[in-house]
C-alpha cells in the first residue's frame, strides 16, 4: 500500500516547520524549506518516507536542545547528556552538537567564562571548586585554566565572610571562628586562604561597633 500526504499544515507553534500528515494522520514535521517537492497527494516511497522521518528526527532533537538552552547557558556535555536522556539516537545527537556549535549558539568557553562569573557574582566558590563544577561539565583543562586566570581566592573568601558580618556578630570569638572556617571549607577554600580570612574578618569586626540598623 502506497503511503500518501493527506495534509500539509504549518506548524502552530513555528512557521518555519510544515506537519506533515500521511493517510490522514501526523506522520512527522519538518522543515519547511524541506517541503519545496511535497504536496497533498504526494506518493512517498519507503526511502523517501525515511528521508523526511530522519529530518523529522533531527529537527525535533535540535528543538529539544534549544528549549534546554533556554533556561541557560550550556555545555556541550550539558546538551549530550540531555539529547541522551530523551533517547535521542547517537548519531543524531552528534549532529545537533555540530549543528548548535556552528550556529554559535553551543561554545564551551564561553560556557566556562560565563559559570565563573556567574559564581563569583552570586553563589562565590574557590577556584578548586569552580573547576571542579566545569570539569564535570566536561569543559577541557585549558578551557578551564582561562576562565579561571582572573580569579582571586583571597578576595573571593572575604567577601563571602562580609556577608555574614551581621548573621555573626553576636558570637563569641571561638564560635565565630569555627563558624568561618567551616563555611569556608566547604565552599572549597583551602586551610591557609580560610586562615588567613577568618583573621582579616575577626581584625576588622570584633573591634567595631556594629551597626543594628533602624
Amino acid at each position: 500500500m502506497t503511503d500518501r500526504i493527506t495534509a500539509l499544515k504549518t506548524h502552530f507553534r513555528n512557521p518555519g516547520l510544515v506537519r506533515v500528515y500521511v493517510d490522514g494522520e501526523h506522520a512527522f514535521t519538518v522543515p519547511l524549506i524541506d517541503t519545496a517537492d511535497l504536496k497533498t497527494g504526494t506518493a512517498l516511497t519507503g526511502e523517501r518516507m525515511a528521508q523526511l522521518q530522519r529530518k523529522n528526527e533531527l529537527e525535533q532533537a535540535y528543538l529539544t536542545a534549544i528549549r534546554y538552552l533556554g533556561y541557560r547557558r550550556r555545555s556541550r556535555r550539558e546538551i549530550k547528556r540531555h539529547l541522551i536522556k530523551k533517547k535521542v539516537p547517537t548519531e543524531i545527537v552528534a549532529q545537533t552538537i555540530g549543528r548548535l556549535v556552528e550556529s554559535q549558539l553551543l561554545d564551551d568557553e564561553a560556557f566556562a567564562n560565563w559559570w565563573v562569573a556567574h559564581r563569583c557574582r552570586f553563589k562565590p566558590r574557590s577556584t578548586y571548586a569552580l573547576r571542579y563544577e566545569l570539569l564535570q561539565k566536561g569543559i577541557d583543562e585549558s578551557i578551564i585554566a582561562a576562565a579561571l586566570a582572573d580569579t582571586d581566592d583571597s578576595k573571593m573568601a572575604l567577601e563571602l565572610l562580609a556577608a555574614k558580618r551581621r548573621q555573626w556578630r553576636r558570637l563569641d570569638h571561638r564560635k565565630k571562628r569555627q563558624k568561618i572556617l567551616t563555611f569556608l571549607h566547604q565552599r572549597g577554600f583551602g586551610y591557609d586562604i580560610a586562615k588567613r580570612a577568618c583573621e582579616n574578618f575577626i581584625e576588622k569586626t570584633e573591634d567595631r561597633p556594629e551597626d543594628d540598623g533602624p
